[in-house]
């Protein structure tokens, strides 16, 4: 794909998700003058942008919307369910296109008849009556009787001529009425109709019968040209397909064309010029002021001439000429005429002549403006992205070298200047680090714009009446953080609609207002990014939840009883676990809230519920701004340096001994009203245990999946900012391990996943 593609198809996503966004929230609010004008540019540009890059059929069903959408504007019709559901089906479909252009250039065979159902559809609205074919085409072969009446009148008048091929097993007619003012256009109707492969039938008329001469106007297409070729119906749409608008295609049945016993293959191109010269008689039988004759005459031989030539029959073009000459000279076409007719006999007995061939496809000139933006490919981003972070690593080895300076030639200018070069490259490669992960934010926008059609279709087949409001939508998240929200902020969504919003009667009976509200909130906290899902629906109760767990032996009865509140609410995350009595075919609230919790916390997020019975549910999710760049804490236990990512960090404690007491058969401490076991970080990495005695014990409190626990170490050394490199080799399968950095020293320092070390 050239580039001229990939900006086709990166800005038709975009206008297609901004007028799905303006037409749901029309339905809702109404067609304000700003957004009635907004969708109707969006459409405008993307039937403009697929011409541009050969895709009429797109251009179709657009040019329909766009008439639908200028009725609204003129004040005709109104934005109701049954105007809005037939717009947003055709922008699903163009979306569905311009996929399928994205992965392989051309549209499917298909596509043709799916675009004159949709624009029918739409068509219909503007008649103000049902669509006749307002679902998907029908596919399989017709019967000779439901065929068209213009198919059977080409059958019955060519029967005579009309010559089958040998073992071909799909036939296809084509009405072909061009527009009055195709020649303004560039297009040249019998040029295409030569382009129709083994054309074995052909019929032109006049589309509109002229009353008197001065009523032709000779700058204007007046024809219908119809005809029958041994093709399918995707072939002769290829023909068309700059014309799709402007012809009918349908499959007939071998059964309904004669089988005359026929050994040589029919003469397309000999029959076309027939057909073409027999219509100049026509010509010549109009009457008109005399000073016209000339005219006309002329206009019967050039198209007479042009026909022979294509037809193969030089050799009958001299006696035309000259009998058009004796014409004009003696105002008289008694013998043009017979000329004409003995050149008609000829061409039916003649069975000579070349197939036409098929003509290449023209290439439309492309053009378009500059984009709005600069657009870069992802992997560029990265790369760049990378090479900062290795530049940053490197300041961190400039700074252990400024401290040795100091340490070994204290006050030496030397090791001043050095200290000050390191400050200031500190200074550069933090900049341009921080601007390179600048290059990777994207607003949460992108994420959000996706849910009001959800919302609004899935409201529709619960039968609940929901608002959807959105805040927070400028705020700035890594895009694989961004690209990785969609999923579970999703089955929180339909969790919510499903199960958490009472229907339309349950709300009146509760005395709760209508619509119901669902709303995403995000904002930045610190370096965090937090997001929400709330809804004001009935709650979970966390007694229920609480007798649950019991039935499912998610922990005993006495551990169960002594879980607050709070704690309770988190048993909603675990493998299996549903609050809803029905799982509906939509959702089930706790299921499979632990592949969302689990997607949260592999990119360092945490997930917290909070609800109250009647009141709602609410759902945050936090996140680290960004993953490129991670912050870690350096800690010192059994003789090793380790890095933990200070995203699982609470706070650090020094802990007396009388603070220390013994639970079960772990030591343990309470932190904030909540009891949190301690565990020994060597012990759990299989490290030597320190010999030191020490009045204080130093932990880290962290927390992993909801649960507290204090990590035991020997010292905190210091906090840094790294890019964080994955195992590779013989290490790459290591558990316990999230990846490697390396020191200013050049030490290679292991960070821990403390999800696969804790137990």
């Amino acid at each position: 794909m050239n580039a001229l593609h990939d900006q086709f198809v990166a800005e038709a996503r975009e206008l297609i998700q901004q007028a799905t966004d303006d037409l749901v929230a029309a339905e809702r609010e109404g067609f304000s003058d700003e957004r009635i004008d907004r969708v109707f540019r969006a459409f405008h540009t993307l039937k403009g942008s697929a011409g541009v890059v050969d895709l009429p059929l797109m251009g179709l069903v657009l040019h329909a919307a766009e008439d639908v959408l200028a009725a609204i504007q003129a004040g005709r019709i109104g934005a109701t369910s049954t105007l809005i559901d037939p717009l947003l089906a055709s922008l699903d479909q163009v979306a569905s296109w311009v996929d399928d252009f994205d992965a392989d250039q051309v549209l499917p065979p298909e596509a043709g008849a799916t675009a004159r159902t949709l624009a029918e559809r739409l068509q219909a609205i503007l008649d103000g009556a049902p669509s006749a074919r307002a679902g998907r085409v029908p596919t399989g072969q017709p019967s000779a009787d439901a065929l068209p009446a213009w198919t059977r009148g080409l059958i019955e008048a060519q029967v005579a001529r009309l010559r089958l091929e040998p073992l071909v097993m799909h036939y296809s007619a084509f009405s072909y009425r061009p527009r009055a003012g195709c020649f303004f256009d560039g297009d040249d109707p019998l040029a295409l109709v030569r382009r129709v492969p083994n054309l074995i039938a052909f019929g032109a008329e006049l589309a509109q019968t002229p009353q008197t001469l001065s009523e032709v106007d000779p700058y204007e297409c007046n024809l219908r040209l119809d005809g029958i070729a041994a093709a399918t119906q995707a072939e002769l749409a290829a023909v068309f397909r700059l014309v799709p608008d402007q012809v009918s295609i349908v499959e007939v049945p071998p059964g309904a064309l004669p089988m005359p016993p026929v050994a040589s293959r029919s003469d397309a191109a000999t029959a076309l010029a027939r057909s073409i010269i027999q219509e100049q008689l026509e010509v010549l039988r109009v009457g008109g002021e005399a000073g016209s004759f000339g005219g006309r005459v002329g206009s019967v031989i050039r198209v007479a001439v042009g026909a022979l030539r294509y037809g193969g029959r030089e050799d009958l073009i001299d006696a035309v000429e000259q009998a058009g000459r004796a014409a004009v000279a003696q105002a008289d076409a008694t013998m043009l005429h017979e000329v004409i007719d003995a050149t008609l006999r000829s061409l039916a007995t003649s069975a000579q002549g070349a197939a036409s061939p098929d003509d290449a496809r023209s290439d439309r000139p492309l053009s378009r403006s500059h984009g709005r933006s600069l657009r870069v490919d992802e992997a560029r981003v990265d790369a760049l992205v990378d090479l900062a972070g290795e530049l940053l690593v490197a300041t961190h080895g400039v700074a252990h070298l400024a401290r040795r300076a100091e340490a070994e030639v204290e006050g030496h200018v030397l090791a001043n200047a050095l200290r000050e070069r390191k400050e200031a490259l500190e200074r550069i490669a933090g900049s341009i680090h921080e601007a390179a992960l600048q290059l990777r934010m994207v607003p949460v926008a992108q994420v959000f714009r996706s849910f009001p059609r959800a919302v609004r279709d899935l409201a529709q087949q619960l039968g609940k009446d929901v608002k959807l409001a959105s805040f927070g939508e400028t705020t700035e998240a890594d895009k694989t953080i961004a690209d990785l929200l969609f999923e579970p902020m999703m089955h929180l969504i339909r969790n919510a609609l499903d199960h958490g919003i009472e229907t339309p009667d349950e709300r009146r009976a509760a005395a709760k207002p209508l619509p119901a509200r669902l709303t995403l909130r995000a904002a930045r906290a610190g370096d965090r990014l937090i997001v929400e899902v709330a809804d004001d629906g009935r709650g979970i109760d966390p007694q229920i939840v609480r007798r649950k767990a019991g039935e499912k032996g998610l922990m005993a009865g006495d551990e169960l009883a002594a879980l607050s509140d709070e704690q309770i609410m988190d048993l909603v995350f675990a493998a299996g676990f549903s609050t809803a009595t029905d799982v509906s075919a939509v959702s089930g609230r706790g299921v499979g809230m632990d592949v969302v919790r689990e997607t949260i916390e592999r990119i360092g997020g945490r997930v917290a519920l909070k609800s109250e019975v009647g009141v709602g549910t609410t759902v945050t999710l936090d996140f680290p701004t960004n993953i490129a760049l991670l912050r870690i804490m350096v800690v010192e236990t059994g003789g090793q340096l380790l890095g933990i990512p200070m995203d699982a960090v609470l706070e650090t404690v020094r802990l007396t001994p009388d603070r220390i007491s013994r639970f079960k058969n772990n030591d343990g401490f309470v932190l904030h009203d909540r009891v949190v076991p301690i565990c020994a970080l060597a012990q759990l990495l299989s490290l030597p245990a320190s010999k030191a005695s020490r009045l204080e014990r130093l932990v880290v409190v962290a927390e992993i999946g909801g649960r507290r626990t204090a990590l035991e170490v020997d010292a905190i050394r210091e906090r840094l900012e790294v890019v964080l490199k994955p195992l590779q080799g013989l290490l790459s399968k290591a558990r316990g391990y999230a990846g490697t950095t390396l020191l200013g020293d050049g030490t290679v320092l292991l960070v821990l996943d403390l999800k696969e070390i804790l137990p």
